[in-house]
């Protein structure tokens, strides 16, 4: 590979995460304001997901088994989310492996609690709240503390 298709295939996948933090950051505003995601967020972070790294084969595995195990923890616990967070956590499983989404899963969790904490607000089992809107801080701390960190070291 030429010098130009090294460099090619080196910022793709720095394109392809910038442009799911993009999506994640119009997924956060509009959830914010109107407590939906549009589906628009998780057709990006889908489409920006074929350019990650990964192959295809080990993406589509990564995404039938968090749909298996999404199905049985939603089934035995009876806890239901919305459709729009199922389809960001479903795109995001797809583009960032699963790896990556328990990192930004149990991230958005820590920080709805601080948040809470913060606030003084104590939620009520089942409480829905707007998901997006804490997935993307997650995801840029994700971003910049692990992918960024990790690209330093390695000298990329």
């Amino acid at each position: 590979m030429d010098e130009s298709g090294e460099i090619m295939a080196m910022w793709i996948p720095w394109a392809a995460c910038v442009i799911i933090g993009a999506a994640l950051g119009y997924g956060a505003y509009t959830d914010a304001k109107t407590r939906t995601i549009p589906n628009i967020v998780p057709l990006v972070v889908l489409a920006a997901g074929f350019f990650t790294a990964g192959s295809l084969v080990g993406k589509l595995v990564t995404l039938s088994i968090f749909v298996v195990v999404f199905a049985l923890i939603s089934h035995m616990t009876k806890i239901r989310s919305g459709g729009g967070d199922v389809k960001l956590y479903m795109a995001i499983a797809f583009s960032l492996g699963a790896f990556s989404l328990v990192v930004i899963l149990v991230l958005t969790m820590l920080l709805l609690k601080v948040a809470d904490k913060v606030k003084g607000k104590k939620r009520e089992k089942g409480e829905r709240f707007p998901l997006c809107t804490y997935v993307f801080p997650a995801y840029l701390i994700y971003f910049f503390g692990y992918m960024v960190s990790a690209a330093i070291i390695a000298g990329r």
